[in-house]
């Protein structure tokens, strides 16, 4: 069984549920706030100035509110990284996903019996200067389907915890799977 529980990771079991929670943040969200709140400034500035024009002076551009719309829509995202969190708990024959307090996608169900092993999987991002590796814990289910438990966890030791004491919870014997982390 485990050792340790990483950083970042909380386990909690009271009455035969087990709730394994993880907090998003990361300073990454700071620097991106700031970021964010900068080019949502500018563009409500851009707009402001663009509409007190003369009605003659100027024609329509939409890009500034595109802009607007992407500036919101980044805020919303760091603002999640903030405060969000993701919560699996183990209940009664079932383990559900759950992102919140603010609206994510990712929440689902599936019924314990279902379920047949579980594994990690690395997701290597390519950029023209970076590499950027994020990790999601598997299901494969008694069908051969593979359901995304928990995706884009930026910590190895996160995802292959959270693998390890679902596995010994539901009485799985871990085998290896191809295209999975090593251990």
């Amino acid at each position: 069984m485990i050792i340790h529980t990483p950083r970042g990771i909380q386990v909690e079991e009271v009455d035969g549920t087990m709730q394994i929670i993880r907090k998003w943040y990361s300073p990454i969200y700071i620097f991106l706030m700031l970021f964010t709140l900068s080019w949502n400034a500018f563009f409500i500035y851009y707009i402001f100035i663009y509409k007190t024009q003369e009605a003659g002076e100027s024609t329509f551009n939409i890009m500034p509110y595109v802009n607007f719309v992407i500036g919101f829509g980044l805020l919303y995202y760091n603002i999640t990284g903030l405060i969000n969190k993701t919560t699996i708990t183990l209940k009664h024959k079932k383990i559900s996903v759950r992102n919140s307090p603010l609206p994510w996608p990712g929440n689902m169900e599936i019924k314990s019996e279902d379920v047949e092993q579980l594994f990690v999987k690395e997701n290597i991002r390519r950029t023209k200067s970076s590499v950027i590796i994020l990790f999601n814990v598997f299901i494969i289910t008694k069908k051969n389907k593979r359901v995304k438990l928990v995706k884009n966890l930026d910590d190895k030791d996160q995802a292959l915890y959270i693998e390890a004491i679902l596995e010994d919870k539901l009485h799985i014997q871990d085998r290896v799977i191809p295209d999975e982390v090593e251990k």
